[in-house]
């Protein structure tokens, strides 16, 4: 299953040079804990020190948040099931980080 990934930038610059936009696939049967894992392994969201925790939506529906591992050491929350299936939570394949 692919999964379109996009994410707000942190400043000026990340804005210009990126990338905002990441697709990953997944498993049919991964599982919440399974996408958060690759999105946080994968580096692609970025912080700075007055932004240091992102939260995914699909849709409307808040997902989790995930703080940086630089300026914190919180462990990602889930803001629903993390054994939630991905293809019952994600029916447009999309999620979107958002501080």
């Amino acid at each position: 299953m692919r999964i379109e990934i996009t994410r707000d930038a942190c400043c000026a610059q990340d804005d210009q040079i990126g990338p905002l936009e990441m697709a990953f696939e997944v498993a049919p049967d991964a599982l919440l804990r399974d996408l958060v894992t690759i999105v946080v392994n994968a580096g692609f969201l970025q912080y700075s020190s007055s932004h240091v925790t992102m939260v995914g939506f699909a849709g409307k529906t808040e997902i989790a948040r995930i703080s940086s591992p630089y300026y914190t050491k919180r462990e990602p929350e889930y803001l629903l099931s993390p054994d939630l299936s991905i293809s019952e939570l994600l029916k447009n394949g999309q999620i979107h980080f958002q501080f």
